[in-house]
């Protein structure tokens, strides 16, 4: 068996340097020395028999390394075709690695371009919502202005209708009152008319009645009998007496 050498296993991942080559040991032919005793053929035979084994374990060793250089290249084959598979692998998974930041970079920044653009229409909707505020406000107190301004009109028109309703109702009292006035007067005169009337009326029938006192104390006077002229006359006192307190008292 030819001797052996430490063989590189394909499961080693470091790089392998190609090792040099098993030096083999060279038979040399050989010296055939005389000796005293013995005879030269005998030694040639046994010379050439150790060639023969020599050549043998030359062939030998030359299959030998030329089945470790097999292995060794079908090793270093494996292990450059894993080393590419592994470099093949590795830059994929840094393409999809770099492709996967890529991807989330632009998806970050589609995010942020987002948000900016609704904080951006936010803003510009604030800004329309506080304008349209703005505008109603204005147009509000202009309404308001107005408003004012008619209420202060319509306030000057009710006072004004207000002054001349009153002066209306103090000249409808005054004319009521010198209405009133008027008709009391007038039925003061017709009163003071009416009154002096019936003085005048009852003046005349004092004045008939006194006549007729005198006419009737005349008659009684001539009569011829002193005690029914008497008595007559005492009745006829006492009438007229009666009379007098019985008419009221006038005065003009």
């Amino acid at each position: 068996m030819p001797p052996t050498s430490r063989a590189t296993t394909p499961a080693t991942s470091r790089a392998a340097t190609p090792r040099s080559t098993p030096k083999v040991r060279r038979f040399s032919a050989p010296i055939c020395r005389q000796n005293s005793w013995g005879s030269t053929g005998s030694k040639e035979s046994e010379g050439g028999r150790k060639a023969q084994s020599c050549a043998e374990r030359l062939q030998q060793l030359e299959l030998w390394r030329h089945q470790e250089n097999e292995k060794r290249r079908s090793t270093e084959e494996k292990r450059r075709e894993r080393l590419q598979a592994e470099e093949q692998l590795r830059q994929e998974d840094s393409a999809k690695r770099s492709l996967q930041a890529m991807m989330k970079r632009q998806m970050r920044e589609a995010a942020a371009d987002q948000q900016e653009a609704a904080r951006v229409a936010c803003l510009a909707k604030r800004q329309e919502a506080r304008e349209r505020r703005a505008e109603e406000r204005k147009v509000q107190q202009m309404k308001q202005r107005e408003f004012q301004r008619e209420l202060s009109s319509l306030r000057d028109i009710s006072r004004a209708m207000d002054i001349e309703r009153q002066r209306r109702r103090e000249e409808a009292e005054r004319e009521a009152i010198e209405e009133a006035l008027r008709r009391k007067c007038e039925r003061v005169d017709v009163l003071a008319q009416e009154k002096q009337r019936l003085w005048k009326v009852r003046h005349q029938e004092r004045k008939q009645r006194e006549t007729r006192c005198e006419s009737l104390k005349e008659t009684m006077s001539r009569t011829p009998v002193a005690s029914k002229r008497a008595s007559l006359v005492s009745k006829l006192s006492m009438a007229l007496s009666s009379i007098s307190a019985s008419a009221p008292v006038l005065t003009k």
